[in-house]
């Protein structure tokens, strides 16, 4: 599918930000501030007495809905550099164990069917409360186990449910290298050992997204351009189709 065209557009402070050159006209009818939350810069505006942010209002989400940047840059605001999450998070009511204020808490899924739900409220009580009732941090695996679909058997594709690269390849964080790193290549060192030095993992199934490791096995760079050869990969990518090295 073709990108489509992108425009700058700078806000009432002078930020300049990426947009989708159609959404421009609808853009102007606001006026856009930039502010800083959480490491990154934000735009936002006042729409019926309500703070909006662009990335959201662009995006047209659901309040419990959540919108990540895919390159990691708030001023890319162009739709294609957009994820949201599939899911939807349940929310309950809860009374705050420090401060007694009532809140509303969302429900966080982790393996095995069980759930987090926090016991403090979103203010200056969270960083007070005790080690003992922090949640439990999520590791690699927990991430792979809960967003890999493998419903439709062993032998099936397994498609990753949460962020992709541009080349369409699942990607997840990894605590221990900070980083992102792609779906298929942890899921084989976790359950089939390490991937030879110099050597890179091959789709026998051609599909970037699935992360079942006995549709991936180890080869070199020259092996895979073979197998592009013989499936005719390589008149999609003239095409612009994605590649299958990884």
């Amino acid at each position: 599918m073709p990108k489509s065209p992108t425009t700058v557009f700078k806000t009432k402070n002078g930020v300049r930000i990426k947009i989708d050159r159609e959404d421009l006209v609808k853009i102007r009818q606001h006026e856009w501030r930039s502010q800083s939350y959480g490491g990154k810069i934000l735009i936002w505006t006042t729409i019926d007495g309500e703070t909006v942010y662009l990335h959201r209002w662009l995006a047209d989400v659901r309040p419990n809905r959540n919108v990540k940047f895919r390159d990691g840059n708030s001023l890319n605001c162009s739709k294609e550099n957009f994820h949201v999450n599939d899911d939807e998070r349940s929310s309950v009511f809860r009374t705050c164990v420090n401060c007694g204020a009532d809140f509303k808490a969302s429900v966080y899924p982790l393996p095995g069917g069980q759930q987090y739900i926090p016991e403090t409220c979103r203010g200056g009580c969270r960083g007070r409360v005790s080690s003992s009732k922090r949640p439990p941090r999520r590791t690699l695996m927990d991430d792979l186990l809960l967003n890999i679909d493998t419903s439709a058997g062993p032998t099936a594709c397994w498609p990753w449910k949460r962020a992709k690269n541009e080349k369409g390849y699942g990607i997840v964080w990894d605590p221990k290298k900070k980083k992102n790193i792609r779906v298929h290549r942890a899921v084989y060192e976790k359950l089939r050992g390490n991937i030879p030095e110099g050597k890179l993992l091959r789709h026998n199934c051609d599909n970037p997204p699935c992360a079942n490791f006995f549709h991936t096995l180890p080869g070199t760079p020259k092996e895979n351009s073979q197998d592009a050869k013989e499936r005719g990969r390589l008149d999609r990518r003239r095409k612009g189709g994605n590649r299958s090295a990884s």
